[in-house]
């Protein structure tokens, strides 16, 4: 049997038993030790794909903690360089620039979107959706009856012009479109080091080597003391990014993120998906770590991450 077909058949079978159980004999060390098992099976064995497109507004809680790290860590009218990695059709990009703009308007943000996709890059330079769009839609959550945005949201967010929906100037103003591939170390290195840096949902689609590779390539895109945030990957990679990197997880609303109502659906595959999200357990030594999305990348006065890879392939090609 092809692998493919024999995780699908593991996956059918095996859920059928899972989705039985009572909820709380699921929240049990053991039947959790057995799930994180059967997750890393499903991770093997998975095939992948992307999506070029997420929705405004999709974690609320990891909004408004990038806010208060931003509005914490910037002085008064100070400039800030943001960049979406892997920004798809820009509904992340202008989540992020309204909730910062609207808390504080004296900062000066320089936004970047990269992305793969040049069909994505070109839908966000329009930054005009229609209701059925899937940023506006909900993605895997378009089978909800309820709109996923409130009246008063869409109001700040967009002029409305028949369907049609075009973000505001003033959140979209001064954003950087690049096509780009996050995988390739010269991609990112055409840009300055920036102040904070968004790696959201698509590190997940990729497998073990290749997302871990990726995702230290974009930390080499932080500045010495920037932030990082990284939502949408393997647990384990992630958290061992953060260890070897010494990454300071920031603790401020890390359940809320992990429990905001996408990342709820996400757990529902959990574990016989790739994409399935496992459940946040505290008795884990080291929870705070392997569960916090936002991240501040060390301050060493060194030098930056980039520095540091530049100088490891330089001696990697003189060996």
């Amino acid at each position: 049997m092809r692998s493919s077909s024999f995780a699908k058949h593991l996956s059918d079978a095996g859920k059928s038993v899972w989705d039985r159980l009572p909820v709380r004999l699921r929240e049990r060390r053991p039947v959790v030790v057995a799930g994180s098992w059967i997750h890393k099976l499903a991770l093997r064995l998975s095939g992948r794909s992307q999506s070029e497109s997420t929705w405004f507004l999709r974690n609320e809680p990891l909004l408004l903690t990038i806010r208060d790290v931003v509005s914490d860590n910037f002085k008064y009218s100070e400039a800030v360089r943001l960049c979406v990695v892997g920004c798809g059709s820009g509904a992340e990009i202008h989540s992020v620039l309204w909730t910062l703009r609207r808390a504080r308007r004296d900062l000066r943000i320089l936004p970047i979107g990269i992305d793969i996709s040049s069909s994505a890059i070109a839908k966000a330079k329009t930054r005009t959706f229609t209701l059925e769009d899937a940023e506006l839609a909900g993605g895997f959550l378009q089978s909800r009856r309820e709109p996923i945005l409130s009246e008063e949201s869409m109001a700040e967010l967009f002029d409305r012009d028949g369907e049609s929906l075009r973000v505001k100037d003033w959140i979209a103003s001064g954003v950087q479109w690049e096509i780009g591939d996050a995988r390739d170390p010269a991609v990112l290195e055409k840009f300055v080091l920036q102040d904070v840096v968004i790696a959201n949902n698509f590190l997940v689609h990729m497998k073990e080597q290749e997302a871990t590779a990726c995702l230290r390539n974009i930390l080499q895109l932080v500045k010495p003391g920037g932030f990082f945030i990284c939502r949408g990957v393997d647990l384990d990679i992630r958290e061992r990014a953060a260890r070897q990197f010494r990454l300071s997880p920031i603790q401020l609303r890390i359940e809320e993120i992990h429990g905001a109502a996408p990342d709820l659906d996400a757990r529902r595959y959990w574990p016989w998906k790739y994409y399935g999200l496992e459940p946040l357990d505290k008795r884990r030594r080291n929870w705070v770590q392997r569960y916090a999305s936002v991240f501040q990348v060390p301050k060493e006065s060194q030098g930056s991450f980039r520095a540091m890879g530049k100088a490891a392939g330089a001696a990697g090609s003189k060996s």
